[in-house]
């Protein structure tokens, strides 16, 4: 890809932060440093420059994000609460850097995994754009992988 998507990055999530979860979110002013994900989410699209979409949480942004998106306390959050609402972003996220590529495409449905020292290889793409962001309930990264177009 030609053009880079780090501020559109920053201004999708900043948006559907601020929106569903009442949350403000800054860009890391350290830049794209290490990030203790305890779940990872990933969505892909599909169409003539195929793109994967990584979005990366820690613990605590993950529980205090379900926590606001369902409007319960943290207490009552539960590893599904928090994995479905892992997924509900990415998928949010997703769908609006979609519109910022040439189409026809399509958006799959979100796969979240969870655990310790969790890493993503996306077979054969390139990692095109890494965003480190902070919230109140800590950091979490979105990345970008495209796959090389194939003539």
């Amino acid at each position: 890809m030609e053009t880079t998507y780090d501020t559109q990055i920053e201004q999708i999530v900043q948006s559907i932060f601020a929106t569903m979860l009442g949350m403000e979110v800054v860009r890391h002013p350290e830049g794209d440093v290490p990030c203790e994900e305890s779940l990872i989410s990933t969505i892909q699209i599909a169409g003539a420059q195929p793109v994967t979409v990584v979005f990366g949480v820690s613990a605590n942004v993950a529980r205090g994000g379900a926590a606001a998106m369902l409007q319960i306390g943290s207490d009552d959050v539960t590893k599904d609460d928090e994995r479905d609402v892992v997924a509900e972003l990415s998928n949010m996220i997703g769908g609006n850097l979609k519109s910022l590529l040439p189409g026809p495409l399509y958006l799959s449905l979100p796969t979240v995994v969870a655990g310790k020292e969790l890493g993503v290889q996306v077979p054969g793409a390139e990692l095109i754009e890494e965003v480190t962001m902070l919230c109140e309930s800590g950091m979490f990264r979105v990345r970008l992988y495209e796959q090389p177009v194939r003539a």
